[in-house]
């Protein structure tokens, strides 16, 4: 498994066994390097190789909770509004459902992916219609397990959070004065 982020020019490689998440390498710019923490040093062999930093690592678990999209065998190249490859360009189209490292649910997803390429092939659908681009977008909401949405701080969220930490600082004071 491969990872780009759009955000910043890394690459991470992942595996899988026994149902635990591993991380193999990630490579990125020299310049990005301060962004790794102590413990992925520690962990992994460092390589410098031209411009960019690659670490290394041996059965390095990862608590990861979330889901990942995985596609294989590319139909064609939907440009998405500088969205290169959506998830619907692929023939096979798998969702990985995580929780603290652990796979708990995969879901093959190439058949509501092969509904919307039919859609855009018979006109029914246009990438180039805002209306058919939400259309698109809700249906694939509607189609996958996890949010793929990027983390906004909305004020709901917000003030969840905010409580949240309020309720955990409380609770560390008290466990500090029960010892």
């Amino acid at each position: 498994m491969n990872l780009n982020s759009l955000n910043y020019p890394f690459t991470c490689e992942f595996s899988m066994k026994d149902y635990h998440l591993y991380l193999n390498r990630i490579v990125m710019p020299k310049s990005y390097s301060q962004c790794v923490s102590g413990e992925l040093i520690s962990a992994a062999t460092v390589n410098n190789v031209g411009e960019e930093t690659e670490y290394q690592y041996n059965d390095f678990k990862v608590s990861y909770n979330g889901a990942i999209l995985i596609g294989t065998n590319p139909v064609k190249d939907y440009n998405m509004k500088g969205q290169r490859y959506p998830c619907f360009s692929y023939q096979k189209v798998y969702e990985l459902i995580y929780e603290n490292g652990i796979l708990i649910t995969s879901v093959d997803q190439s058949k509501a992916m092969i509904r919307i390429r039919k859609n855009l092939e018979l006109g029914l659908r246009s990438l180039y219609n805002n209306r058919d681009l939400r259309c698109i977008k809700r249906f694939m909401n509607s189609s996958f397990v996890g949010d793929y949405k990027p983390f906004v701080m909305k004020g709901r969220r917000l003030h969840y959070v905010k409580d949240m930490m309020k309720t955990y600082s409380k609770y560390m004071s008290q466990q500090d004065m029960s010892f």
